[in-house]
């Protein structure tokens, strides 16, 4: 059980940097940083030749995916316990 707990402090953690990340894409206008094509950034897996824009936006998105695993990991977790 301290194990379900200690990875439930980490998920939440990363879910507060998720948070914070999003703000930043919000505060500097980088919300079209990758294009429309999500998951995927302008067609690629891995931007080439990223701006500043770009490497936010697509930072946050890998983050979100992770934190999203995470979470269902972690609710998985719980109903099977």
């Amino acid at each position: 059980m301290k194990i379900l707990k200690a990875y439930s402090m980490l998920t939440t953690i990363i879910v507060l940097f998720v948070l914070l990340q999003g703000a930043v894409v919000t505060k500097t206008g980088s919300g079209q940083g990758c294009g429309t094509t999500w998951p995927l950034c302008f067609g690629k897996v891995i931007p080439y030749n990223p701006t500043l824009e770009t490497i936010i936006e697509y930072t946050h998105r890998l983050i979100s995916s992770v934190a999203g695993i995470l979470v269902l990991i972690t609710d998985l977790n719980l109903i099977c316990t």
